[in-house]
């Protein structure tokens, strides 16, 4: 069971070994997740190699998403990203588009059954990130803890502003059993990203269903990529490593 070598590697692996620290990173994801969500965790991880469950794309069903508690959401906007060719596969005048008129395609062309999103202030409130029309795409995905990004200068991204009235907590289940994601069991109101440069907790976070009604889209941004940037695992930085394994062993 690949849980059981996960947990080997969390108590007594070699975490200067990159693989060994991921997979004791997950194990405390699952160790951190509620019950019910180890449950649905167990049943992915059923007949899959252990070795390289980390390292792969996993969609898990609508019915193991959102499983989070639900909480109001008290701010004016929640910001959600994505590449912009995500939104448009085909050419269109997506700058004469209203912001309501996205929303049918954030429904039927994102391939996700949740839609991650943040209001990008850190646990105590604070504003962490400039707004959308200033931000730095680069200095975005290291915050929103978005590992495997592999974006090239010029590359465009949609930045939505959502309305929203209720929210989930994530969870590990939500991100696809991730080693990056952080588990904030201590926080019953939100979730928090993992930072991509710190290794440490960034941004507050939660999911949404991806379906009619749960959100609105109050306005978007189309932004282009200012220079390369590669996140994936193997390119990030000896620091977030380092942070990473004083975590599970200060």
């Amino acid at each position: 069971m690949c849980i059981d070598q996960w947990q080997a590697c969390y108590t007594q692996g070699d975490l200067n070994n990159r693989e060994t620290l991921c997979q004791a990173l997950a194990y405390q994801n699952y160790m951190k997740s509620p019950s019910h969500v180890q449950d649905e965790a167990i049943k992915i991880m059923q007949g899959r190699n252990c070795d390289e469950l980390l390292k792969e794309s996993i969609h898990p069903g609508t019915e193991q998403c959102c499983l989070g508690i639900t909480v109001p959401f008290e701010g004016p906007v929640a910001y959600f990203v994505i590449k912009k060719k995500s939104l448009f596969p085909m050419p269109a005048p997506s700058a004469n588009l209203l912001p309501e008129d996205l929303l049918d395609n954030v429904l039927n062309k994102i391939r996700r059954s949740v839609l991650f999103i943040s209001d990008w202030t850190d646990e105590e409130g604070n504003q962490v990130l400039p707004p959308p029309d200033h931000v730095d795409c680069g200095e975005l995905a290291q915050a929103l803890g978005l590992c495997g990004t592999t974006w090239k200068t010029g590359l465009e991204i949609t930045i939505l502003a959502l309305r929203v009235t209720q929210a989930h907590k994530s969870t590990w289940l939500d991100s696809g059993l991730a080693f990056f994601w952080y588990a904030a069991p201590h926080q019953s109101g939100w979730g928090l990203t993992r930072s991509l440069k710190t290794g440490r907790p960034a941004l507050r976070e939660w999911v949404l269903p991806k379906q009619a009604g749960a959100f609105g889209i109050e306005a978007y941004w189309n932004l282009k990529v200012e220079q390369d940037c590669d996140l994936r695992a193997e390119n990030l930085s000896v620091d977030y490593w380092d942070a990473c394994a004083k975590e599970l062993r200060p």
